[in-house]
């Protein structure tokens, strides 16, 4: 169960007693969410409510962070500064399937 605590200033999210704390941003725009929703649905006989696209951005803000996260761990143990395209790559692929 997830557990999401919104401040004024900063936004909280605890799961599994990770802690991702960000100063308050300016949020992922919904049209550009919706259209790639619209791409995986590919039927016009089903709609998107404002709820589902809400939640598809509270999601994939969350999942950017962990993947930044990850991938900057990645970098450090390589012994960089920079965050490379192999590191995000990796990064996904140990988040979503586990391995290394």
């Amino acid at each position: 169960m997830e557990k999401f605590i919104k401040f004024e200033l900063y936004n909280i999210y605890l799961k599994n007693f990770n802690l991702v704390l960000s100063m308050k941003e300016k949020p992922v725009p919904l049209q550009p969410l919706r259209r790639y929703l619209e791409k995986g649905i590919a039927s016009k006989e089903i709609r998107i409510s404002a709820e589902a696209l809400e939640a598809t951005r509270d999601i994939v803000q969350t999942l950017l962070v962990r993947l930044g996260n990850l991938a900057k761990m990645i970098a450090a143990a390589n012994k960089r500064k920079t965050i490379k395209k192999d590191d995000i790559e990796q990064a996904f692929t140990q988040y979503f399937l586990g391995k290394k």
